[in-house]
């Protein structure tokens, strides 16, 4: 099987995901350092899963269990949080909205949570526009048309790119206005 021909790229929507993958990834960064904050600089979270599902009260848990461990059962381990730490809860619920705004912006480009961190999501290859096979002629038919009209303009001193562009829909002017075959009508 032959590789499939990149016939297109969707810069503008990378962009604006990457864009956004990076404000996600700052905000793991901040919910991390708000951990480290009343946890100790050392400190290293076990689960993401966990603790990217309610930082808060995971935090509280592994404070709970490091520092109070020897305290009856019966204690309320956020009480003793919220008395003992200058970190609050909408700390973390402040950077944990954002972050959710992020992944809903992203959708299937959010990163996957795994036990030991987070794995970005955003890849350029991604956002490759692929030629599909089925219409592989029309697009070599096209290519071929553009190549002779520029070699036509060039010869008549015409602005013929317009013209090629109401003759055939299939056609687009690119960023520097250069005619060619429009990706999108050749997607697979």
């Amino acid at each position: 099987m032959s590789a499939r021909k990149v016939i297109g790229f969707q810069s503008e929507l990378y962009d604006s995901m990457k864009k956004a993958e990076t404000e996600a990834m700052e905000c793991v960064a901040e919910l991390e350092s708000l951990s480290k904050k009343v946890m100790g600089e050392d400190y290293k979270i076990k689960d993401y899963v966990v603790f990217m599902k309610d930082p808060y009260r995971y935090v509280v848990q592994e404070f709970a269990n490091k520092f109070y461990s020897h305290l009856p059962n019966h204690l309320d381990p956020e009480l003793a949080f919220r008395r003992n730490v200058s970190v609050s809860g909408s700390d973390f619920s402040a950077v944990l909205k954002t972050y959710k705004l992020c992944l809903k912006a992203l959708g299937v480009y959010a990163p996957l949570v795994h036990i030991e961190g987070l794995k970005p999501g955003v890849y350029k290859q991604k956002f490759n526009i692929y030629l599909d096979p089925a219409k592989k002629d029309e697009w070599d038919a096209l290519e071929k048309f553009v190549e002779a009209s520029e070699k036509l303009t060039e010869q008549s001193h015409t602005q013929l790119p317009i013209a090629l562009i109401r003759f055939c829909p299939k056609l687009m002017f690119d960023r520097n206005g250069v005619v060619k075959p429009n990706p999108d009508s050749f997607r697979a």
